[in-house]
């Protein structure tokens, strides 16, 4: 089956993938890190980790990606917060506005440091005091790279990974929100 290539490059196209690498990251996540049966295999969770963060950060680099490819932008790599800098501000405004009111996922953030262990570091932003987009900011400071490094998670050895689940899935919701606006002219951003 030949597909045209204006349909595969196209923010339409970009979109949809988006939202399903979001949806089944979620899905797996659900199942395999907040389940009852996950809770109860605890020791097992950082085995199930890497598919939820690479889904879901592919998820938000797909719709940062749709939102440039939108205004006519091609960008290249994997890093979020080089991607959430190259939008306009008012696209990050957007953003921001809609993540500050819907913070829906449970909170879960997981570090793997140097000997493969986990915990739970949920105050690695310290926000008293931070604004919205300053405790975006902060978050895809620490998950700029997620995608790459969960991808290839059986490689750890000197890195540290981490990965913030509410954080990500809420701007990828918000951003895919946005492009599906955007897209469907119910919304006119400068």
């Amino acid at each position: 089956m030949d597909i045209p290539k204006d349909k595969i490059n196209s923010p339409l196209f970009i979109l949809n993938q988006s939202a399903q690498f979001l949806s089944e990251g979620i899905k797996f996540a659900y199942e395999n890190i907040f389940s009852e049966k996950a809770k109860i295999e605890s020791n097992k969770v950082i085995t199930k980790v890497p598919f939820a963060a690479t889904n879901i950060s592919f998820s938000l680099e797909l719709a940062f990606k749709g939102l440039l490819m939108y205004l006519g932008r091609t960008v290249k790599g994997h890093d979020l917060l080089k991607l959430f800098d190259e939008l306009p501000s008012s696209y990050q405004n957007s953003i921001v506005s809609c993540v500050a009111t819907n913070y829906k996922y449970p909170e879960f953030n997981i570090f793997v440091g140097q000997t493969g262990t986990t915990n739970n570091i949920a105050d690695y932003v310290n926000s008293d005091g931070l604004s919205h987009i300053e405790k975006i900011r902060k978050s895809l400071q620490y998950n700029r790279l997620t995608f790459q490094e969960f991808r290839y998670f059986h490689e750890i050895d000197t890195k540290d990974l981490f990965f913030d689940f509410r954080m990500l899935c809420n701007l990828s919701e918000a951003s895919i929100a946005l492009l599906s606006e955007l897209i469907s002219g119910n919304i006119n951003l400068i």
